[in-house]
């Protein structure tokens, strides 16, 4: 069944974005204050926390590019514990477990506990005269759902106290090792491949307008439990604040259809003079927009992008105008019930004496369950939680089993799947 949400507008109601009044590449000179602990929740942190960096161990790249070190773009990014600064490098350090279990496991090994909870934050930034803010960047991020995060924060009191703008989303990685010239094949992040560089865009509250001490920080925390055998990081890049400005562009439809399991994006437009490209861009709340195509302006009127990975339940769009001098206007917003009934393929297990570590890969993001049955039909293992798009390691307390063969129940949405385990 096809479902379908469509709507027509001039121009004229579009919101005008792109005129930037404060950038940041983290060259030298920056002036960010890194490593500053928030207080945004009363979380402690752990004995050896990560620690941020400004360097070019994870170079700065165009978006769909893969993360690189030694290219000539400095960025900041937070590095490990115990290796230092390898730039967004999915290690941690201290503590990881190989996945199987929270860090306090490895205290009696004389190991410590890497728990993160710190800040990297912009100088204060005067924002008179200026309206109608849109804050954006270039990222790679990392992690397992919400356990290791990286946060978009505000201040609007100079650093006193901070707001949480949203999370920021898990970027897709690539396949192989880095290199500043190699193209990026799109690949399941597992802990040892380099991240894709993504873009990141979202409408600052009014309250930001007309003030001389804004602030901008990202917040990661970290809770050491790794994702195979390894920990996630977060990269970002190329910072700016923009307010509108008017570009000649007419888009005179723009509209979306929902093709059960992807989202067919269509608009025509008119009047590309000196114009460059589309930038196609998707939400999960309508707030923060990510960037995931880009279709050059060939003065066609008719232009289309799918979307192969949308957010479940409702998804919304909206289009990035970009002109030939790189200034850019963003149309009206857009959104799709998706509804998403997504599947699970690809389950596979690892068993000790006392876990089974379940892998799997869903269609997209949403609650979900794994329920172990013995061959008598009593379920003795029942786990409910949270399902991320794409690769998932959910371990199970397994002590209580006897060896055997079981049979386990993974349900998500509408979907379930049934398969014979040995233990």
């Amino acid at each position: 069944m096809i479902k379908s949400i469509a709507f027509f507008f001039c121009s004229l109601c579009f919101f005008m974005q792109g005129q930037v009044f404060y950038s940041v590449n983290f060259s030298p000179g920056h002036g960010w204050t890194l490593n500053t602990y928030n207080n945004l929740t009363t979380t402690t942190e752990g004995d050896s926390p990560n620690i941020w960096y400004v360097s070019d161990n994870e170079s700065g790249m165009p978006v769909g590019d893969r993360g690189s070190a030694g290219c000539g773009n400095p960025t900041l990014h937070m590095g490990s514990t115990t290796i230092g600064d390898g730039g967004a490098a999915y290690d941690a350090g201290g503590c990881t477990n190989l996945g199987f279990g929270p860090c306090a496991s490895c205290v009696s090994n004389g190991l410590y506990c890497v728990t993160t909870d710190r800040a990297a934050t912009s100088p204060a930034i005067n924002t008179v005269g200026q309206t109608s803010i849109t804050l954006a960047f270039n990222f790679i991020h990392f992690g397992t759902a919400l356990l290791d995060n990286a946060q978009v924060i505000y201040s609007i009191n100079g650093g006193v106290s901070w707001i949480l703008l949203g999370n920021l989303a898990k970027a897709t990685c690539c396949a192989s090792a880095a290199a500043c010239s190699l193209p990026c094949t799109v690949s399941a992040c597992n802990g040892s491949r380099q991240g894709q560089w993504a873009a990141y865009s979202s409408a600052l509250p009014v309250s930001c307008e007309n003030i001389t001490n804004l602030m901008i920080g990202i917040r990661w925390y970290n809770d050491d439990i790794s994702t195979n055998g390894k920990d996630p990081s977060v990269a970002i890049d190329d910072l700016n604040l923009s307010v509108p400005i008017i570009l000649p562009v007419t888009i005179t439809t723009f509209y979306a259809d929902y093709l059960t399991r992807s989202v067919s994006v269509k608009w025509q437009a008119e009047n590309e003079q000196l114009f460059e490209s589309f930038v196609v861009e998707k939400s999960p709340d309508g707030i923060s927009f990510y960037e995931f195509a880009r279709i050059k302006s060939c003065n066609k009127n008719n232009y289309s992008a799918t979307d192969e990975a949308p957010f479940n339940p409702v998804t919304y769009y909206r289009l990035k105008q970009v002109d030939k001098s790189q200034k850019y206007q963003y149309s009206k917003i857009i959104s799709v019930n998706t509804n998403i009934n997504f599947d699970v393929f690809n389950v596979s297990f690892i068993t000790d004496t006392k876990n089974i570590l379940v892998s799997l890969n869903c269609f997209a993001e949403g609650r979900g369950s794994i329920e172990v049955y013995d061959l008598l039909g009593k379920k003795v293992i029942n786990y409910n939680g949270l399902l991320k798009l794409g690769e998932n390691n959910v371990l199970l307390n397994a002590e209580n089993l006897s060896c055997g063969i079981y049979v386990v129940l993974i349900t998500s949405g509408n979907n379930s799947k049934t398969v014979k385990m040995v233990f």
